[in-house]
């Protein structure tokens, strides 16, 4: 019995002093935690959305997500070696070495506020062909400071860091100035017409960056000008073949106008020749009737002589004669005088018909003139209205030519005036975007400066 008492004893004892050493141990834990702030940004704004996760090893300690203006917050265990890490999806990520060992164990939350703040811990997506290996390494190193009695990075890791990023940040600038180069080369050469040099830098500027869009717009831009200007040149020859179709058939036509001025003028000649010709022909025709008449009359009036003194003297005849051949004389005048009036009304019957068929011919050949002159008339009417009817066709096809022209180089005005509020539009564009990434590079380049500043006075 008394053996077990003391047993009992023993063992109350040793769990009174294990709840003592428990006791003990927990008080000399610290009941502190480093409390950590910093900024997300990307393009020099504030990133919200960003994942920043603690690790211990391998072992997630605590995550947090950036606010809507970038700032996080995140509380870091005491006496113990971690790794914190930034990411954002399309970013290359960032991480950050932090030791929260070397602590006094007298500091408390009462009498220790463990804090730390990281300036902006920018985020930016990664550029072909750069070796970004030095960012698998911690950026900074973060560590309990004696001298200073909390917590800041350390100097001697943050030199080397920096070292490091900056031949990373050359290589990127590097690449971003050929990008920027070839993207003005090319711009220059649109701006000048030169679509084959620009279509070569917008391609190379493509080829260095190939997730912007810009080159992409502007290459086939510049594909869109070398299609529109081949299409121009086109027109051009098109247009230029026309116009010399259109000066030889405006020369043809002429040639023929003059051809058939000619042909006219000569046949009017012609006609003019003919009609003097039977108004000569009429006038002969008419003085040989006129002669002939004369004639006639003039051998009337011989006749008419010869006949008086052939009677004469037949009547000195007779009346020599005897008186018994009176009667035979008288007989035989008879007969001479029937012969004579016969022969006269022969000769005035032939004049008579001499006078009507030169008549007959005189009408029937002015009759011919004057047909002749009436066909020569109508055809000239004819030529003359087949004439005014082709200047008309001519004409109206010259105006519709005209027309024609005229609306092409309206069109090529309008043309004009669109590519050129295209480029204007373009070189806006680009002056704006060179202008936000110039301030974002001061941007940088301040942000590092104050970096090195406030590193400087730590």
């Amino acid at each position: 019995m008394t053996l077990i008492l003391k047993m009992k004893k023993q063992i109350i004892a040793i769990i009174a002093g294990l709840f003592l050493c428990i006791g003990t141990y927990a008080q000399t834990l610290p009941d502190w935690s480093l409390k950590l702030t910093s900024n997300v940004e990307k393009d020099g704004k504030g990133l919200g959305g960003a994942s920043i996760i603690l690790y211990k090893g391998s072992t997630v300690v605590t995550q947090v997500q950036s606010g809507g203006n970038g700032d996080f917050e995140i509380n870091i265990p005491p006496n113990g070696d971690y790794s914190l890490e930034v990411s954002y999806p399309g970013c290359n990520k960032k991480k950050f070495a932090i030791s929260t060992m070397g602590v006094p164990p007298e500091n408390t939350k009462d009498n220790f506020k463990a804090q730390v703040k990281i300036e902006g811990v920018t985020m930016s997506k990664p550029l072909p062909g750069i070796n970004y290996s030095v960012l698998s390494q911690p950026l900074l190193r973060l560590v309990y400071l004696p001298n200073k009695k909390n917590f800041s990075d350390d100097p001697g890791y943050t030199n080397q860091a920096l070292a490091s990023l900056a031949g990373l940040r050359q290589q990127e600038a590097d690449l971003l100035a050929r990008y920027a180069a070839a993207l003005k080369a090319g711009d220059g050469a649109f701006a000048k017409k030169d679509c084959e040099t620009a279509k070569t830098n917008y391609a190379t500027a493509r080829g260095l960056l190939p997730d912007e869009g810009e080159p992409v717009e502007k290459l086939a831009a510049a594909e869109k000008c070398l299609k529109d200007k081949a299409e121009e040149a086109a027109k051009a020859a098109a247009e230029k073949a026309a116009a010399e179709a259109a000066a030889k058939a405006k020369a043809d036509a002429e040639k023929a106008a003059a051809e058939k001025a000619a042909a006219d003028k000569a046949a009017a000649a012609k006609a003019a020749e003919e009609k003097a010709a039977a108004d000569k022909l009429a006038k002969e025709q008419a003085a040989a009737a006129k002669a002939a008449e004369e004639k006639a009359a003039q051998e009337k009036i011989a006749a008419e002589k010869a006949a008086a003194a052939k009677a004469a003297e037949e009547k000195i005849a007779t009346e020599k004669a005897a008186a018994e051949a009176a009667a035979k004389a008288k007989a035989e005048a008879d007969k001479v005088a029937a012969e004579k009036a016969a022969a006269d009304k022969a000769a005035a019957a032939k004049a008579v018909e001499e006078k009507a068929a030169a008549d007959k011919l005189a009408k029937e050949q002015a009759a011919a003139a004057k047909a002749a002159e009436e066909k020569a008339a109508q055809e000239k009417i004819a030529a003359d209205k087949a004439a005014a009817a082709k200047a008309a066709e001519e004409k109206a096809a010259a105006d519709k030519l005209a027309k024609e022209q005229a609306a092409a180089a309206k069109a090529a005005e309008e043309k004009a005036a669109q590519e050129k509020i295209a480029a204007d539009k373009a070189a806006a564009a680009k002056a704006a975007e060179e202008k936000a990434a110039a301030d974002k590079l001061a941007k940088e380049q301040a942000a590092a400066a104050k970096a090195a500043e406030e590193k400087a006075a730590q």
